[in-house]
């Protein structure tokens, strides 16, 4: 099976979001691990960082699309998309104004972002594969 040049390139959207949300998360655990305390402006601008990622996946999940248009998924975004960021914003439960130590965000960030690590790398992995 080979993929069209527009099939590629939408794909490649796909990988592209899958990995901006993974990297957002990777950034949040990175800021949020193994801190006792946090300063009042750090925090606020981490609930920002939160917010905006929830947004995101709030937009992809809601029709499951890339640019969360309502309109039919794809196959890609079928396969890979509409469930890793369902999952994803499943997990965090984090409320946006809540601090990032008192509320766990590292163990629920962790959790998301397995969600959606596997996705991504399985859909490179096919594109990898297929010509």
């Amino acid at each position: 099976m080979t993929i069209s040049d527009a099939g590629r390139s939408h794909a490649e959207l796909i990988v592209a979001e899958l990995t901006a949300i993974h990297e957002a998360m990777e950034s949040l655990v990175g800021k949020v691990a193994e801190r006792r305390r946090i300063p009042h402006d750090e925090v606020e601008q981490l609930r920002f960082e939160l917010a905006e990622m929830k947004g995101r996946l709030e937009r992809g999940s809601r029709y499951g699309t890339v640019d969360g248009a309502k309109r039919p998924q794809s196959a890609l975004e079928s396969a890979f998309f509409q469930p890793a960021v369902s999952k994803a914003k499943a997990f965090l439960g984090i409320r946006a104004n809540s601090h990032p130590i008192n509320a766990r965000w590292m163990e629920q960030l962790m959790s998301a972002q397995s969600t959606i690590g596997m996705p991504l790398e399985n859909l490179k992995d096919h594109l990898a594969r297929t010509p």
